[in-house]
């Protein structure tokens, strides 16, 4: 399965009903190979949906006031790093991919359907925004 990476991630800090995992398998839709460079999300962009890393890197980033690019952080496969645009809808930053890289993306409305009866799901992705931001 493609986000088995992601899964066992959530499993080392979370116990996760199985019915929770497959529900999360159900909504990652479109899967794409992008290449080194692409940028996936821009800094301002409205966000309306979120994706994990399944091969490859990935970078968040911005640009400084003096026109540098300052890399926040990387991901590798198995991240979520852009879920934090669930909530905050505009991204503060860019994301762009550091190699080629296969992606699987989840769209925010089909997210918030299956967390709104899923307390254990939503509890394991904050835990792991929150370890990721750590």
């Amino acid at each position: 399965m493609p986000i088995e990476m992601m899964i066992r991630k959530l499993r080392l800090h979370s116990e996760l009903p199985d019915e929770n995992i497959e529900a999360l398998r159900s909504i990652v839709t479109p899967v794409k190979d992008l290449p080194e460079d692409s940028v996936i999300v821009r800094e301002g962009d409205l966000s309306t949906q979120c994706c994990v890393v399944m091969s490859g890197f990935a970078y968040r980033s911005k640009v400084s006031e003096t026109g540098k690019r300052q890399i926040l952080s990387f991901h590798i496969a198995g991240d979520m790093p852009d879920l934090q645009g669930l909530p905050l809808k505009r991204m503060d930053h860019d994301l762009t991919t550091l190699s080629q890289a296969r992606l699987g993306f989840i769209n925010h409305d089909a997210l918030e359907r299956i967390l709104d009866s899923r307390p254990a799901l939503v509890r394991a992705l904050w835990r792991e925004t929150l370890c990721a931001g750590a």
